[in-house]
């Protein structure tokens, strides 16, 4: 067997008697136990060797340097040795094709084996989980797992060293760390359950990760777990080595003479943890405070101006008698309100396309709000340029991220540009969002997406300046053919949508 811990040397005391539990218990197997370190001396490695002496364990340093680690986000909360489990699959020697992960705060009651040995096929993890309910379901919304998956502990892991090696690579990790940080309250657990959700199989907690809670839990006695039990793991703040130990499970512990101190309260550490977690980036302060200065100039023009305008709007009448009231600049007002609209969907667009018909024409109205949409469009493809995902999140609901897939063949993804903005009633502002997260170019963007806004445009702004000629039955007619067309294209969208969605869940099963 292969087993791994990764230490620092306050944990050696506690490795010597989880090596111990290990020995006894496993008498009938070779181990070759992994000790991932970063500062244990020779000295320390010495009684480890005493301690596994009369046992078929042979202990195996690794020393692992600080250029492995170089791209990790090191701080107060996250130390090096939080990532040591996460890349096992790059430190461990080529061989190593499986091991298992113990926590050194643990007591090994019976053979391994059967864990072991357990057939993985081609998932990377094999875990138990200690969370329900509510908390399972907060994780699985937090670190967007599976519904049916489980939230596991990585304390006690057998881990599929080969599959590893095939599905990840350090730069995904360091990447997702990276991106996620804020949501990482535990540390790397939450990333191997992020990253593995999909690839793990739940072991019995009451076997192989048997803690104080999970024995009130399913309301156990110490004689099952003389019985059943195969590993005890005394994780939490009270631990065995330590006085004010809370619980039953600490009686297949050896006798430890000096014990340390009581465990001092973790709630101002975790307060402190929680605010180092949350602390804001210089992108993420200058993303939120740009943010809040937006909205509270868009809830000021909204209340100053946003009701009284929307009653203009819906009434071409009424529209077109506001715009001349501003004399030679009337197109002006009438393009900002238009580029105003396309970045933020304070109104909708097709009163407004309709009211530029009846104020200036079909054609005359298609030009104003053509310009107004690339104005507007600009605006858009620069925010997101600049600060990135994190814009779209802020102007654009999550539920609509899933449109995203649709822009990522970068192939076919100016083609699919004018498909979109060509198809009535689908959501052409909310799609220059996503449009400015791809590689694609601004320039062809702007004349292939107003080359594919014209017809429909056009639906409006005629229907708009027949409702100025009088001719009510013929803006009738055409108002319900740009309705039919627009309900018409919202079905083709959702067809494009949906077949994308199944085309990537058909690759993500090959895959």
């Amino acid at each position: 067997m292969n087993i791994l811990v990764t230490i620092d040397k306050n944990y050696l005391p506690p490795l010597l008697v989880a090596l111990d539990s290990i020995g006894k218990s496993n008498r009938d197997s070779h181990i070759d136990a992994y000790v991932a370190h970063s500062k244990l001396t020779q000295e320390d490695f010495d009684k480890l060797d005493d301690v596994t002496a009369n046992y078929d364990i042979t202990v195996i340093p690794i020393k692992l340097d600080d250029d492995l680690f170089e791209n990790t986000p090191v701080d107060d909360r996250l130390s090096k040795e939080t990532f040591y489990r996460l890349l096992a699959f790059r430190f461990l020697p080529e061989s190593v094709e499986k091991c298992l992960y113990l926590d050194p705060d643990i007591y090994v009651l019976r053979s391994l084996e059967p864990l072991y040995n357990i057939d993985m096929g081609d998932n990377i993890i094999a875990a138990a989980s200690h969370t329900y309910s509510f908390v399972e379901k907060l994780n699985h919304v937090r670190l967007k797992m599976g519904k049916n998956s489980k939230y596991i502990n990585a304390g006690i892991m057998l881990m599929n060293i080969a599959e590893m090696r095939k599905c990840t690579t350090v730069e995904k990790i360091m990447t997702y760390v990276n991106e996620n940080i804020q949501k990482l309250y535990l540390a790397d657990q939450d990333v191997i359950n992020a990253l593995f959700w999909d690839k793990t199989i739940d072991i019995d907690e009451k076997l192989y990760n048997m803690d104080e809670k999970t024995l009130k839990r399913y309301k156990k006695d110490i004689n099952y777990v003389k019985e059943n039990t195969v590993i005890v793991h005394y994780n939490g703040k009270y631990k065995p080595w330590l006085k004010g130990y809370k619980g039953v499970l600490d009686c297949f512990y050896p006798p430890v003479e000096n014990k340390g101190p009581v465990p001092k309260s973790k709630i101002k550490s975790r307060v402190k943890s929680t605010v180092n977690l949350l602390k804001l980036n210089k992108q993420q302060r200058i993303v939120v405070w740009s943010a809040l200065a937006f909205w509270a100039v868009c809830l000021v023009l909204y209340f100053k101006f946003g009701k009284g305008l929307w009653a203009v709007v819906k009434d071409p009448v009424v529209f077109k008698t506001y715009l001349d009231g501003f004399g030679g600049f009337d197109r002006v007002i009438f393009v900002l309100i238009r580029a105003a609209q396309t970045v933020v969907k304070f109104i909708p667009a097709e009163p407004l396309e309709i009211g530029s018909g009846y104020a200036y024409g079909v054609w005359g109205g298609l030009f104003y709000c053509m310009l107004g949409s690339l104005l507007g469009s600009f605006v858009i493809l620069a925010l997101t340029k600049f600060f990135g995902k994190k814009i779209v999140d802020i102007f654009v609901p999550t539920s609509k991220l899933e449109s995203m897939a649709l822009f990522k063949d970068d192939q076919k993804l100016y083609s699919m540009v004018f498909i979109l903005y060509l198809i009535p009633g689908t959501p052409k502002d909310i799609f220059t969002y996503f449009v400015g997260l791809t590689p694609i170019k601004t320039v062809p963007f702007m004349i292939i997406a107003s080359i594919a806004r014209i017809p429909s445009i056009v639906s409006s702004t005629w229907c708009g300046a027949t409702l100025s000629d009088k001719n009510y039955l013929f803006a009738a007619i055409i108002f319900i053919a740009t309705a039919a067309l627009g309900v018409l294209g919202g079905v083709i969208y959702n067809k494009i949508s949906n077949r994308n969605k199944e085309k990537k869940q058909i690759k993500s099963g090959e895959a």
